[in-house]
């Protein structure tokens, strides 16, 4: 637990950052929650569509890559 500032102001404006901090990561949660809805929609399309079982594994596995790659700039 940190130690109260002795200026209420202070104490607010820091809280205040740390809130911003938090809204920030929750709006790069929500985006790559999106990209990762919208892959998995056009992943069950291709699938659907192809019968080709290495086609739909080459599908999945470049999702993958794409989710490693968003998560590593986090």
């Amino acid at each position: 637990m940190a130690i109260a500032k002795s200026d209420p102001s202070e104490e607010v404006y820091e809280l205040h950052l740390e809130i911003q901090a938090f809204e920030k990561q929750f709006r790069e949660c929500v985006d790559i929650s999106g990209i990762v809805i919208k892959k998995n929609k056009d992943l069950l399309q291709i699938v659907t569509a192809k019968s080709d079982p290495s086609f739909a594994e080459q599908q999945s596995n470049d999702l993958k890559v794409e989710i490693s790659r968003l998560t590593e700039k986090s």
